[in-house]
């Protein structure tokens, strides 16, 4: 075992995600999405140090873990895709009140949702949680799937290019 195994909870699950190539790190990137007991920051951060250790090249990094969140995405965007949207709508206009949102601001706020879901998926891959709830809600709201997609894929290529990397150059100045 190594010592990066000693350091966290979740260093384990990637010394064997290092020892078992891609599919672990798909999988712990994945499993970050459905189910984030771990922040997705620290967790990138956490294989970008492993990749500094030579768990995987950087690149390679990026690339497995882009593609597990991004599958994690999609499957968000589907499952709000299943929500009935009406009653959806109705509830959110009930509470928003309560979040000081007015529901003809709230209104607003899903129309322009609607006409720009490019622009919601990229910036809010950038938004710890708001990442995780917006690919439900662009599903819920039936947005351009090309357009939804194609922004997320930026958006969680950027935040973990930068969580990997840090983790990475942070190894690579500590060792």
């Amino acid at each position: 075992m190594n010592q990066f195994a000693t350091l966290v909870p979740f260093g384990l699950a990637l010394s064997l995600a290092g020892a078992n190539s891609f599919a672990c790190l798909v999988g712990l990137s994945l499993i970050e999405r459905l189910i984030p007991v771990l922040p997705s920051h620290v967790l990138l951060t956490m294989i970008g140090v492993a990749s500094a250790q030579g768990a995987w090249t950087l690149p390679e990094a990026i690339v497995v873990t882009a593609l597990g969140s991004f599958a994690g995405c999609l499957l968000h965007y589907a499952l709000g895709n299943l929500w009935p949207e009406d009653s959806v709508l109705t509830l959110l206009r009930r509470v928003a009140p309560l979040g000081r949102l007015q529901p003809a601001r709230m209104d607003a706020l899903i129309e322009g949702i609607r006409a720009r879901p490019a622009r919601l998926a990229l910036w809010s891959q950038l938004v710890p949680f708001v990442r995780l709830v917006a690919p439900a809600l662009a599903g819920l709201l039936e947005t351009s799937f090309a357009r939804f997609a194609s922004g997320a894929a930026a958006g969680i290529a950027l935040w973990n290019t930068l969580f990997i990397t840090a983790g990475y150059l942070a190894a690579q100045a500590a060792a």
